[in-house]
């Protein structure tokens, strides 16, 4: 089904301004709705301008699919519906829309260049600062300013990222000029570096920079993005940007990590208080994996495996057999694995006292 008519006429009665629609219903299936115009109400929306010489306006055409503006000279983008125009002589521009339906439409616009020059210049796009206003100066003899921001002052302070744009109009010949600059927001660089650590006698421990994007530089005035650590002290990094600097540091110390206690003697009598012969010293040992007793004549007396450093109740207690051992030296023989992932045997001699 079709219809072509004078809708506003015939139907409206000469109303050009109503709202209108029309549906349909076939029970399952559907088809497109389509209607195109012999006009466009947004035609001849473009108002001719003056614009000051050395200056530049933004046209804006009305809707469409495509544009194409003629000619292209001075034009920022010829394709586009609000391309900046910087014409260096009064130019008749021209453009094209095709709409919905796929029909060319037309508009006009007449851009004088007269007036004397404004020279400003907002600068390319930049950033701002976190905390630090950045202020943008459209500064002009005898001009008027109307920025999108709604303010009217020569200059304006902004802490915002966003796009911000500017008329400045010559209040002796009524000449304008336009610009335009995207602001983004950058902050201060990140900077993060590990909690005071320990390490063992041969480890290493690498810093690592946490922002990418800022320049870098150590306690000893090197600048890469890592630092290996391999001695103790006090390490100290310092990350800049366009936006200022951070600072962060961490205190490393170097351990034996070997550390492990054996008492020279022990009195297994029962009163609490030294009974048994066992190794101390828990955070450097991850595990005993053998504690042997023997007697100045290598028979062996007690023996242990697999337990952790400090349990007293997997030491000896000073019997065998089930039976109290004499008074008098002993050898022990004790291999354990270190937290920095060694294995050692040590050995010597534990003195039982009743």
């Amino acid at each position: 089904l079709s219809y072509q008519g004078d809708i506003v006429n015939t139907i409206f009665s000469g109303d050009p301004e109503v709202f209108w629609g029309f549906t349909s219903a076939t029970g399952g299936f559907n088809n497109t709705h389509e209607v195109c115009f012999t006009y466009s109400s947004d035609l001849n929306a473009l108002d001719d301008v003056v614009v000051c010489p050395g200056g530049s306006i933004m046209l804006e055409a009305s809707s469409g699919l495509s544009h194409s503006w003629f000619p292209t000279a001075g034009l920022s983008n010829s394709t586009i519906a609000n391309p900046i125009v910087t014409p260096s002589q009064t130019t008749l521009y021209t453009v094209e829309i095709i709409d919905e339906c796929n029909r060319p439409f037309f508009e006009e616009v007449l851009v004088e260049v007269a007036g004397d020059a404004i020279t400003f210049d907002l600068g390319p796009d930049t950033f701002v600062c976190a905390g630090q206003p950045l202020v943008l100066d459209a500064t002009s003899a005898d001009a008027e300013y109307a920025w999108s921001t709604g303010e009217n002052t020569s200059q304006i302070s902004v802490q915002q990222a966003g796009s911000y744009s500017v008329t400045v109009t010559q209040t002796t010949t009524s000449c304008v000029t336009e610009d335009a600059v995207q602001i983004s927001a950058r902050a201060l660089p990140e900077v993060t570096l590990p909690e005071d650590t320990s390490l063992c006698i041969g480890q290493t421990i690498l810093l690592q920079a946490s922002d990418p994007m800022a320049t870098h530089q150590w306690q000893d005035g090197s600048s890469g993005a890592s630092f290996l650590v391999t001695t103790p002290g006090q390490y100290m990094l310092t990350s800049t940007n366009e936006c200022g600097s951070r600072d962060a540091s961490i205190q490393v110390v170097i351990e034996s990590c070997r550390e492990v206690y054996l008492p020279n003697a022990f009195s297994p009598n029962n009163d609490g208080f030294n009974d048994r012969f066992f190794p101390d010293h828990g955070d450097d040992i991850l595990e005993v994996t053998v504690l042997q007793i023997f007697d100045r004549w290598g028979n062996l007396h007690f023996e242990n495996t697999n337990f952790p450093a400090g349990a007293a109740l997997a030491g000896w207690d000073g019997q065998v057999n089930g039976e109290d051992a004499a008074t008098g030296v002993y050898v022990y023989l004790l291999e354990c694995v270190f937290r920095d992932g060694t294995t050692a045997q040590l050995s010597g001699s534990i003195h039982l006292i009743r």
